[in-house]
């Protein structure tokens, strides 16, 4: 059984995958199913083994990336910054007292998630009322802790 290893972008962790059908090589672009959506992913490792056994779940490669996926991660991105600048601009605004680290789109653009670090709890209710103006689709704000923050910055270069 061949197993390809894809990580999904920066802070993301990486995971494993069988490749099915397709013939892969480290630096490739995929899309897979992960965590309920699709998301766009870089080969980082190919192990061959016809003899290796794999007992756990392993996630569904969907397809190799083609030109539109790739544009659409262009369009992702340009998102997630314009969301990374106005949620800062929001956060000073209402003197929230956290540290904005990341902000993802999901690869269909169905959902921003904006990643944050705080002293203790903050009341984020201002904030939300702004986004949901702001983006109009589905948003969450997760917390994270100092171990994610600095794979954040630790992470595969894209």
């Amino acid at each position: 059984m061949t197993l390809v290893k894809i990580c999904l972008g920066p802070g993301n962790h990486c995971c494993l995958v069988d490749p099915g059908p397709f013939s892969l090589k480290p630096q490739d672009r995929v899309v897979i199913e992960h965590e309920g959506g699709l998301r766009l992913g870089k080969v980082v490792g190919v192990y061959p083994d016809p003899d290796m056994q794999f007992s756990g779940r392993l996630k569904s490669l969907m397809r190799v990336a083609t030109p539109e996926d790739l544009a659409q991660e262009e369009n992702n991105l340009l998102l997630e910054q314009r969301a990374l600048q106005f949620c800062q601009d929001r956060v000073e605004g209402h003197k929230l007292p956290i540290y904005l680290v990341q902000v993802e789109c999901l690869f269909d653009a169905s959902k921003i998630v904006f990643y944050f670090t705080a002293p203790g709890r903050v009341d984020f209710r201002e904030l939300v009322k702004d986004l949901v103006q702001e983006f109009r689709i589905l948003f969450q704000i997760d917390p994270v802790g100092k171990k994610i923050v600095d794979d954040f910055f630790l992470d595969v270069k894209f």
